[in-house]
């Protein structure tokens, strides 16, 4: 399935798009694919176990649950 997708650049892409070899239409097609790709990629997110209270979090986030717990401890030391 192809659909049409309308790009607006600027003069300084136009020059720089000219100056490449080949088909310019498969230039700007490459890189609105490789924009999507990068898109996409920053809004995957994946879902772990922590490893000490076992509940979900985000990957490479801090666990919201031991955070709690922690400030508590120091809050409740005090």
């Amino acid at each position: 399935m192809k659909t049409a997708i309308t790009v607006t650049i600027d003069l300084e892409c136009i020059q720089f798009i000219n100056k490449k070899m080949g088909k310019r239409s498969h230039y700007i097609n490459n890189l609105i694919l490789k924009d999507m790709q990068n898109d996409l990629q920053t809004k995957k997110v994946v879902w772990i176990s922590c490893k000490v209270c076992q509940e979900r979090m985000k990957e490479g986030q801090d666990c919201a649950y031991c955070l709690i717990d922690e400030a508590q401890t120091r809050l409740g030391g005090v």
